[in-house]
């Protein structure tokens, strides 16, 4: 079976039209196109974490079981085997590197001398970063608590 618009071997369907995945890809593009700019990105928390969807950009991998095809991420452009619309593990694994990197950041010290007269103003800003970051589902309390100790101590033993 050919492709209703080239002479490539049909792959998939659009409507009634047989279509070879660049073909099918040909149409869809422009309409999805349209839709992101209209709608914006869309984000699917039910099955990930904030990245990107698994679509599906070329025919199916029937070899692997049903459903699975070749994907692209919709956020990043990755691409990959897998089950069509599944989360993006690249997407996913950089989502949690910046959380922990954000986390990372939260519960450093703040470079400062305690006799520098800004003292208490960055220390106060650190801790409401901190208050921040605990609400936001960063750090716990006793990771925050831990943190200003040992920031506090450090301040009187200079």
């Amino acid at each position: 079976m050919t492709c209703d618009r080239c002479a490539a071997e049909a792959t998939t369907s659009l409507a009634a039209a047989r279509l070879c995945a660049s073909c099918k890809e040909g149409i869809l593009a422009p309409i999805r196109a349209r839709v992101a700019e209209r709608d914006g990105p869309h984000y699917l928390p039910a099955t990930t974490t904030g990245g990107g969807i698994g679509r599906q950009v070329g025919p199916l991998a029937t070899d692997y079981g049903p459903g699975w095809a070749d994907l692209r991420c919709d956020q990043c452009g990755a691409t990959w085997t897998g089950r069509i619309n599944t989360a993006c593990p690249w997407c996913d694994e950089r989502i949690k590197w910046q959380w922990e990197e954000q986390r990372q950041l939260v519960l450093t010290l703040p470079e400062l001398d305690p006799d520098d007269r800004t003292y208490d103003a960055v220390m106060g800003a650190w801790l409401d970063r901190m208050t921040i970051a605990v609400e936001a589902g960063i750090i716990d309390r006793e990771e925050a608590r831990r943190a200003w100790d040992r920031g506090v101590q450090r301040g009187h033993a200079a």
